[in-house]
């Protein structure tokens, strides 16, 4: 039989009929170590930066020894000199593609903390007389109760735990919802809201200092506006992340969240603006990351790993100094 286009196409897809997978992941493979793409991810629900040089060549691979499974030596040897059936061969394959390397690896990635920023500012308590007093003009009570009607909650039934959350969170910072997802959950496009039912904890978080608390409140469910920029991974964002630098928590079960367009008329929908102050933050703290990795410091840099020369201040104020830049860490 002469072998033309059409009979490659023919006997591939005959041999294949519900396609292939050309890129092989191993279950070993995954962004684990890669929190920026992760980052990436929740930012945008897709993984663009992500080189695909060497996906190309598995798929070159691949197809190089499945065709030696459809075709005979002779038949290999006149796809060879024949640049029609080697394009049919290539083009057919190509088309039969069932492989989604991305999904692979994100599917092998293990669950993390993620942490959507609602935009809303806590402030912090005061310092006084070497502690912190947080019942001055009723801070504490003021402050639960705007967090109350921020997640539009009753505060009365919720109160012992929020005003513990703020009295814990001293040194304030922004109000988030902090969870734990499979990466692979954040893949793709989304929709208008946000919905969390389970599993899942109201936190204040702040980044630049390191600090903040948490407290997973017993609510039927929180819906919210979903603004992709307020999504993040909490070990790839910028500053000290809460799960990790601050807390070290154990990633737990899976939050029970999804999003959707539609609204009941029972839901009490949480309005959230983009964080544009958070942004600045980012920027500084990329300003930072680059001085640092040019073996420099700075002197606004909160962030002690970023300070290669300190030392411990044994005298009121006691605390960690750089003897560099001279940033100061007051215990």
């Amino acid at each position: 039989m002469t072998l033309t286009t059409k009979e490659v196409e023919k006997r591939i897809k005959k041999e294949y009929p519900k396609g292939l997978d050309l890129i092989y992941i191993d279950y070993r493979d995954s962004f684990d170590e890669n929190e920026k793409v992760i980052e990436e991810l929740a930012q945008t629900g897709f993984v663009d930066s992500v080189e695909m040089d060497w996906m190309y060549d598995n798929q070159f691979e691949s197809m190089s020894e499945i065709e030696k499974q459809i075709f005979n030596e002779k038949e290999l040897e006149k796809i060879k000199e024949d640049n029609d059936l080697s394009q049919a061969v290539s083009d057919t394959f190509y088309s039969i593609d069932t492989s989604d390397p991305i999904k692979n690896l994100l599917h092998n990635t293990s669950r993390r903390y993620f942490y959507y920023d609602l935009n809303f500012e806590i402030e912090a308590g005061w310092y006084n007389d070497g502690m912190w007093d947080h019942e001055k003009e009723g801070h504490t009570e003021k402050t639960a109760k705007s967090i109350a009607r921020k997640l539009r909650i009753n505060y009365k039934k919720h109160k012992s735990d929020l005003d513990l959350l703020v009295a814990q969170a001293s040194y304030g910072g922004q109000l988030v919802i902090l969870f734990v997802a499979d990466p692979e959950d954040m893949f793709g496009e989304k929709r208008k809201y946000i919905k969390f039912e389970k599993n899942f904890s109201i936190c204040i978080m702040d980044r630049g200092q390191g600090s903040g608390d948490h407290t997973e409140l017993k609510v039927k469910e929180l819906m919210l506006e979903f603004k992709r920029d307020n999504m993040h991974d909490d070990e790839g964002d910028a500053g000290y992340s809460y799960s990790g630098d601050v807390c070290g928590l154990c990633k737990g079960e899976v939050a029970d969240f999804g999003w959707t367009d539609k609204l009941k008329k029972t839901d009490k929908l949480i309005i959230v603006q983009t964080n544009k102050e958070a942004e600045e933050f980012r920027k500084r703290e990329a300003e930072f990351e680059k001085r640092y990795k040019e073996g420099k410091c700075s002197l606004g840099d909160k962030k002690y790993s970023r300070h290669r020369n300190t030392e411990y201040i044994n005298d009121y104020p006691c605390g960690n100094k750089c003897k560099d830049c001279g940033q100061f860490w007051i215990d």
